[in-house]
């Protein structure tokens, strides 16, 4: 920037000044340009991210209002039937990082030493110029990964499209060995996730063929190469009166090599021309066909399995519709009668892009927190506590970050890296899991509890002379709660619970005094059907006067056990819990 000269320019490199017109007078002010108290005198280069904002609504819009907002070299595409821009849109920018100031280039630095640059830098202005949020995740801390879990879990309730993960580094590492991926951002959403991004299954109506395309397959004689994705508008009348279908045309994917040929050698579509079709009528928007409708019609439609990353209210369009959609199977025993309905599609997209209430500590977001952790490899964290224990003569291994390794440029080689990526531990320095000889339980005792001893904490752990608890089929799910209360001196915790409350009841009908003063109930909250079926006893048993008194019974996701290890290991000296000052609250469920 030069006096009052500025340049936009978009990702691809187009230079986009004249664009985004909208956005001028907004950057100015937000760099205070033409003040007297304004840091930037000679030039600055700034990366942002444009969106609109709603000052009625106070949030930001969906991306799709952006086109309503900037034209095309004079023109607004692809908005005829979009509504029009209320008063209270407008364009914002986002600001989220700096590389050149005054003269002098900043990429040798830090992204925190930028940041905090850019921060003294900017004027910020609710809805129109703001930083961008962030959080600094430190993985030279136990429960790093969890942190980033709880963060992520937010984020998809608040139906953000992802994060952008961004190491400590400088913003190019120019060393002649330069580290693998190093100063390289990762962005991260569900969808890229197991098969978090699945939607359903769609019918196939038609396709075209691409020359250019086909060249990438090498399949002789290939036919089709793009494939149109329909929704029945009429499923219900389709489905009980036999109507002929109806159907919306909502995207056209391409299929991978593998797929492309399942459907060569095992489908029969009975294509036809779409001037001969008469077996459905089919609705197709400008936006979907732009220019290139398709040159045969299924008249019996192939069933594709489709996931996809998130939904988008393509131009001219007027619907929602699959965003990135891609094809993860064919379906060949299933009829076009079984896919999403227009009517479902829409529902979904509704769904996947309208906020959620309560998104801390909601049940919701404890059930995101458990799928994330069961998407790491073989359903256990990465975080997870290790299989071995450290011989006390030794040292624990320091924690690493994927990114360490070398040094940085000019002053980024003297802290240990603040990155969300795990950190992990050489086999080398780990020792073989060696479990102390532990009491075997008697076949006949029904409340068998604290058996060899807590590994951390001996007499004082929290399971000393109490009963524990386990909702059903537990431990066989979550192999990490076993090996955790093991370590904590807990081999066989009662996984009746309905036969020990009974035991319990009567006891206390008798007049007989309960063996134990305290008892931990430990379940998987994100297993809601069982949940609610396990509230709704202590909600009964809370009403029960033969429970007010006597054995104390605390409830608690079993996620809580790494933080009562972190709480109970001496050798941690700085104790993590997530943000939370007190280790219990993360995970409490409740007390009777």
């Amino acid at each position: 920037m030069l006096g009052a000269k500025h340049r936009i320019f978009s990702k691809s490199g187009k230079d986009s000044t004249e664009d985004r017109v909208a956005l001028h007078r907004i950057i100015l002010e937000s760099l205070k340009i033409g003040q007297a108290d304004t840091r930037v005198k000679k030039a600055c280069i700034l990366e942002g991210e444009l969106v609109v904002y709603d000052d009625s609504l106070k949030k930001i819009l969906p991306f799709h209002k952006i086109r309503k907002h900037v034209s095309r070299r004079g023109r607004f595409l692809n908005t005829e039937l979009d509504s029009l821009p209320g008063p209270q849109e407008h364009l914002m920018i986002i600001y989220y990082d700096i590389i050149l100031l005054e003269h002098q280039s900043l990429i040798n630095l830090r992204h925190s030493e930028r940041f905090k640059i850019l921060s003294g830098l900017i004027c910020c202005r609710k809805g129109w110029a703001e930083l961008v949020p962030r959080q600094v995740i430190d993985f030279g801390q136990p429960l790093g990964a969890s942190t980033l879990r709880k963060i992520f879990a937010t984020a998809i309730l608040a139906r953000k499209e992802g994060l952008v993960l961004k190491a400590d580094e400088p913003y190019f590492d120019f060393k002649d060995c330069r580290r693998k991926f190093s100063s390289c951002c990762i962005k991260l959403k569900k969808e890229y996730i197991g098969n978090f991004g699945d939607v359903g299954d769609f019918s196939a109506v038609g396709a075209r063929y691409d020359s250019t395309k086909a060249l990438s397959y090498q399949i002789p004689g290939l036919k089709w190469t793009h494939f149109y994705i329909g929704c029945l508008d009429n499923k219900e009348a389709v489905r009980g009166w036999g109507t002929k279908p109806e159907f919306t045309i909502v995207n056209v994917v391409e299929l991978n090599d593998t797929i492309l040929r399942e459907v060569i050698t095992y489908s029969n579509p009975e294509p036809a021309p779409p001037e001969e079709n008469r077996a459905f009528t089919l609705k197709l928007a400008p936006g979907i066909e732009q220019g290139s409708p398709p040159t045969v019609i299924f008249t019996k439609p192939l069933v594709f399995d489709l996931k996809c990353f998130s939904f988008d209210r393509v131009g001219n369009t007027g619907f929602w519709s699959l965003r990135f959609p891609s094809v993860t199977k064919v379906h060949f025993d299933r009829d076009f009668t079984d896919t999403i309905s227009f009517e479902q599609l829409q529902a979904l997209a509704r769904e996947a892009t309208t906020t959620t209430s309560k998104l801390e500590d909601s049940q919701e977001n404890l059930q995101w927190v458990a799928k994330l952790e069961a998407a790491d490899p073989h359903g256990i964290a990465v975080d997870a506590p290790a299989m071995a224990f450290y011989r006390p003569s030794c040292p624990p291994p320091s924690s690493r970050s994927l990114f360490d390794g070398g040094g940085n440029s000019s002053g980024a080689d003297t802290e240990g890296l603040k990155f969300v990526i795990n950190s992990y531990t050489s086999e080398s320095e780990l020792q073989t899991e060696t479990k102390p000889d532990r009491l075997k339980p008697s076949p006949t005792r029904v409340t068998t509890v604290w058996e060899g001893g807590c590994v951390y904490a001996s007499e004082d752990c929290m399971f000393a002379n109490a009963v524990v608890l386990v909702s059903p089929g537990l431990l066989a799910k979550r192999e990490e709660a076993k090996r955790l209360l093991a370590q904590h001196g807990v081999d066989n915790p009662v996984t009746d619970l309905n036969a020990w409350l009974k035991g319990e009841k009567e006891a206390r009908q008798t007049g007989k005094t309960t063996t134990f003063s305290r008892a931990y109930v430990v379940c998987d909250s994100g297993d809601k059907p069982l949940y609610e079926h396990l509230d709704k006893t202590f909600s009964e048993l809370r009403q029960d006067n033969l429970f007010n008194k006597g054995t104390q019974i605390e409830i608690h996701d079993w996620r809580f056990l790494p933080y009562l290890t972190t709480q109970e290991n001496k050798s941690v000296e700085m104790k993590d819990f997530d943000g939370f000052s007190d280790w219990k609250i993360r995970w409490w469920l409740g007390t009777i």
